[in-house]
């Protein structure tokens, strides 16, 4: 008699299936893996013996199974194509199951970070544990704690904040705080996030810092979580930047985001951004066009170059942060190195003045805001440090992005862009456009006449890209999100003399740079490298390689 097969798809063997789909029997010591997390959570708790401790384990145990969720090297989930039930609700269950003193103690860690609707379940299987098992005299203050105090350090640019917010328990003199390095060059959000147990101890660190380029001021608590729940909730929106975070945020999340919900504060989705209105953009070009630094610079350049080319500063300012008077050496970095060359559509005559009306417009912004004369003159230097490499990428037609590519097409068919409609009417009738094509495709050096091969390789960009071409070779390994491992990186700062630094210090407490994306004159070069033809990812973009053609 044949067999009759299953309904509804294929079943495991018996004894096949993967450790964390064991079964959870209802003998108390089964030694399955769950069982495992039980045992060795409630005993690392119960030797530190303290609330902070059993919300921290609770906190880095859900990091790691986010962690499990999220994707491996090859691009898929550690888990896919796995049954894999809730890793929380599995061990609720369990505890629930075994209603010992050690289930007790993990269902109320999980109780006190879980986020809703998880909470309330953690809850209700620690009031179902509680009549047969015990706990430590602590175990009702996890999760009940008020906010204290709060502290900002801020580098007289307005890159990067330190946020730090004190937290006590009722009845408790102990004080533990968390911490935030917000990083507004990427949209604001919190690059790092931590917990200390020495808030006290954090706090005298940054005030006996001597750095004139820090400023450490105490604030309302309620700014402070306003700001701290804001940039939190913006990492969440950009969690395919995760590269640039550390191991500590992945731990502290889940803690953190409790502390906000104890505080009044759910969970929810970043603070929108602020749009400046165009009247307010108007106004700061006016007055800037009034102002002394334009003045100077209007009996060298036309009126309408100056004010066309301020108002172009204004506009990548709002719109990329909303603080059009925020400047320093990296946000010059940003404009000049990869904003400008992408988005602007200029002639050679206004990308020659730009960097020009970029240092009339810094001294403004500085008279607007304050900002210390020899803090200006960073920025300034910063501008000459990168004017030459923003003149190549504006001479490239390569790092324009597809809407100054489409712009330019239609500019070198002869029609008036500023005609809107003309502009509609040739995109409506005109064929199909030939956007500018990549410079690798352009003839080889050999091709070209001797006296100018000997003046391209002279320079530095032909000199990094050979160097990189001789680096690479038949392929070396990218990360996850298509960038350097962070070894490679480090040889390649020193082989290409690029000005990139690692392992940023502020205060006591040393940043480390957790990706190459962090290296942003590194990455420019690695950019025109591909975009010359002379490296090119593999189709996986898993590995990064030389061209045989370059």
């Amino acid at each position: 008699m044949a067999q009759r097969k299953p309904k509804g798809g294929r079943t495991t063997p018996k004894g096949t299936r993967p450790g964390h789909l064991q079964p959870v029997s209802d003998s108390e010591f089964d030694e399955s893996p769950i069982d495992s997390i039980i045992d060795d959570g409630a005993r690392r708790i119960l030797h530190e013996d303290r609330a902070i401790a059993a919300e921290m384990w609770a906190s880095q145990m859900l990091g790691l199974f986010e962690t499990l969720r999220g994707k491996s090297d090859k691009g898929k989930s550690e888990l896919d194509n796995q049954d894999v039930p809730p890793f929380e609700e599995a061990l609720l269950a369990r505890c629930q199951q075994r209603r010992d003193r050690r289930s007790l103690i993990v269902a109320a860690s999980l109780a006190g970070v879980l986020p809703p609707p998880l909470d309330s379940r953690a809850k209700t299987v620690v009031s179902q544990i509680r009549p047969h098992a015990t706990g430590p005299a602590w175990l009702d203050a996890i999760g009940k704690t008020v906010p204290t105090r709060a502290w900002v350090a801020t580098d007289v640019f307005g890159d990067q904040d330190a946020l730090m917010v004190g937290f006590s328990r009722p009845g408790d003199s102990e004080e533990h705080g968390i911490l935030a390095l917000i990083d507004h060059n990427l949209s604001g959000q919190a690059k790092d996030a931590w917990l200390t147990d020495d808030f006290d101890g954090v706090v005298l660190g940054w005030k006996s810092d001597s750095d004139d380029h820090m400023h450490f001021d105490e604030i309302p608590v309620e700014d402070a979580l306003t700001r701290f729940y804001a940039a939190m909730a913006l990492s969440d929106l950009w969690n395919g930047d995760n590269e640039l975070r550390t191991e500590d945020f992945a731990e502290h999340r889940a803690l953190i985001w409790a502390r906000f919900r104890q505080a009044g504060l759910g969970d929810g989705h970043p603070a929108e951004s602020r749009d400046i209105p165009i009247r307010e953009r108007e106004k700061i070009v006016a007055d800037f066009m009034s102002s002394k630094p334009a003045l100077a610079l209007r009996e060298l350049l036309s009126d309408d170059d100056v004010e066309l080319l301020s108002h172009y500063l204004v506009g990548l300012r709002c719109d990329y942060e909303g603080r059009p008077f925020r400047w320093s050496p990296t946000v010059v970095e940003i404009v000049l190195g990869d904003l400008a060359p992408r988005k602007l559509l200029l002639d050679s005559d206004q990308a020659d003045a730009l960097p020009s009306v970029l240092r009339a417009f810094v001294r403004f912004a500085a008279e607007r805001t304050g900002l210390d004369s020899a803090f200006v003159n960073e920025i300034l230097a910063a501008v000459v440090e990168v004017e030459p490499a923003f003149i190549d990428r504006m001479a490239d037609p390569a790092s324009a992005g597809p809407a100054k590519a489409m712009l330019a097409a239609l500019q070198a068919r002869g029609v008036d862009l500023t005609n809107a409609d003309e502009l509609r009417a040739s995109m409506q009738e005109l064929g199909p456009m030939k956007l500018p094509s990549r410079t690798g495709s352009s003839p080889t050096p050999d091709s070209a006449p001797a006296e100018i091969v000997e003046a391209c390789q002279q320079t530095v960009i032909f000199s990094r890209v050979a160097n990189l071409v001789g680096f690479y070779g038949t392929g070396r390994k990218l990360t996850q999100t298509g960038q350097p491992t962070l070894a490679d990186a480090r040889t390649l700062v020193e082989l290409l003399g690029t000005t990139d630094c690692f392992d940023q210090r502020i205060g006591d407490r040393t940043f480390k740079t957790n990706s190459a994306a962090e290296l942003v004159e590194l990455s420019f070069t690695i950019a025109w490298a591909c975009t010359s033809g002379a490296l090119r990812p593999e189709r996986t973009h898993t590995r990064l390689r030389a061209t045989k053609s370059w």
